[in-house]
């Protein structure tokens, strides 16, 4: 908004003030230290000093970087939430817009407000190239797993294709947040919830039906044949 402002109506001065905030604005805004929002929670709320770490908002910043630390702790100390347009019948605000070539509605525009606690930087991108490897080796361990029968599958398997699908979709979750990983992301969600199906299911009938198998009963008939004891019945336990 303040690089698009006709400026052919500012004097000299008024424009090299307006040029110096600009960049301060700048450094202010690429140094990332921001006031904190510790007193209301779910709410969005100005602050022009952190009442912590004394970290000053866009304004209040300029403010000061502009001499005017005077009239930052008169705002301060008078309504430390104040929203700029709040100030507007302020007359050493309005003077201070003036002189620095600024519209109240630009400075409306720099305050920010807080949400509760500090921000959260936003996840990294994943790289298209690990989502399609992520879903390349949850299809092929889903493949496998459903080719086999359960019961005859090591347990490692299932249990790999499990672990796959499951990062598989934490990984199309991350992607699906950044527009050009979008469609592949997508993908890979539901390649893994396909995948995370079949090995949860592999792994339930495979348990089963080798629980039911672990204990077999049969007719022993050896011992009446050998002369070593009467017939009766032989249990298996198997691990």
């Amino acid at each position: 908004m303040m690089a698009e402002r006709d400026l052919s109506l500012l004097n000299e001065a008024q424009r090299t003030r307006r040029s110096a905030l600009v960049r301060t604005l700048r450094a202010y805004r690429d140094e990332g230290r921001f006031p904190v929002n510790r007193d209301y929670a779910g709410e969005r709320v100005p602050y022009f000093r952190d009442t912590e770490t004394g970290v000053l908002c866009a304004v209040g910043f300029l403010l000061e970087s502009t001499g005017r630390s005077e009239l930052v702790e008169q705002i301060v100390a008078t309504n430390n939430h104040v929203r700029v347009r709040e100030l507007e019948g302020h007359p050493e605000f309005r003077e201070w817009l003036d002189e620095h070539g600024l519209l109240l509605a630009e400075a409306i525009r720099i305050q920010p407000t807080y949400g509760p606690g500090p921000a959260e930087p936003p996840s990294p991108p994943v790289a298209r190239g690990t989502l399609q490897a992520s879903a390349l080796v949850s299809t092929s361990l889903a493949v496998a797993g459903a080719l086999f029968p359960a019961p005859m599958q090591p347990r490692v398997l299932p249990l790999a294709g499990l672990a796959s699908s499951l990062t598989s979709v934490v990984l199309g979750v991350r992607g699906a947040q950044h527009e050009a990983t979008g469609t592949m992301a997508l993908v890979t969600v539901s390649v893994g919830a396909v995948g995370a199906i079949i090995a949860s299911r592999t792994l339930y009938i495979r348990e089963r039906e080798r629980a039911a198998g672990k204990v077999s009963v049969a007719p022993f008939l050896s011992a009446a044949a050998t002369g070593f004891g009467p017939p009766g019945l032989a249990v298996t336990w198997r691990f």
